[in-house]
């Protein structure tokens, strides 16, 4: 083999591994941005969660629900057949 071809070849091989290199690199980078996008996106509806159960434990003090069933004109006590279940499993609550 000449040197020309030697040229040829190793310039070819050192060509090929370095858009490879590239390759992986910009890979390795979108992945980064992908995760990075995935895991601001997790801290946005964490933030919304979080936010949702502070307004459902806003509601859900009994002051709050009492106030609510009177603006909704319901009975305070509860219907009948509740009671006559309750009466019905609690003797079972003390066999458990």
């Amino acid at each position: 083999m000449n040197a020309s071809k030697v040229l040829l070849i190793w310039s070819m091989v050192t060509t090929g591994m370095i858009f490879w290199y590239i390759w992986h690199q910009n890979a390795a980078i979108q992945h980064m941005y992908q995760k990075q996008q995935l895991e601001n996106n997790l801290a946005t509806v964490e933030k919304e969660i979080r936010a949702l159960h502070q307004k459902i434990a806003e509601r859900s003090t009994p002051a709050k629900i009492l106030e609510n069933a009177k603006e909704l004109g319901l009975q305070k006590t509860p219907p009948e057949h509740i009671l006559q279940l309750k009466d019905y499993l609690s003797p079972r609550k003390q066999e458990l």
